[in-house]
């Protein structure tokens, strides 16, 4: 493993194990992990990509047909559809960013520098998430992107 400051980083090949058994025994109308650090971000100065989760989580996601995957991190609101998988960076409540790869392969909206959270909303034939900003002290939405079952 690799190691970053004082913390060692490892791959937990037992967790991976776990959640590709347990994603591949649903039978969820959706399939939607959670984690802190982003698989992909196009938030630029920041962390970014996370190379150990694209190496060995990103294709339990593919396999296992996960519809959503959602994380904080870095400080932006961030939408990246890459091969049929949303990834929702939902990080900018806490500290604002504004750098981001406008570029960035799969990368479909954002928010930036602004303090702001994600809202996520499903039933059997739709997921719906929205962002949301502060502006001027008042709840703002700013993206919303809906897929469909």
């Amino acid at each position: 493993g690799g190691s970053e400051g004082s913390i060692r980083r490892k791959v937990d090949y037992a967790q991976l194990r776990w959640l590709n058994q347990t994603l591949h025994a649903s039978d969820a109308d959706y399939k939607i992990v959670m984690g802190h650090f982003p698989v992909f971000s196009a938030s630029k100065g920041e962390h970014g990509d996370t190379p150990r989760l694209v190496e060995h989580l990103h294709p339990i996601l593919k396999y296992n047909k996960v519809d959503a995957y959602i994380n904080g991190h870095d400080h932006i609101l961030q939408h990246i559809s890459k091969g049929g998988i949303q990834f929702f960076g939902s990080g900018a409540g806490a500290r604002k960013h504004s750098k981001i790869q406008r570029d960035y392969n799969g990368l479909q909206g954002y928010n930036l520098d602004q303090y702001g959270f994600m809202v996520h909303q499903i039933n059997k034939t739709a997921m719906t998430t929205t962002f949301i900003v502060n502006e001027d002290g008042k709840p703002k939405e700013v993206y919303k992107f809906t897929a469909r079952k």
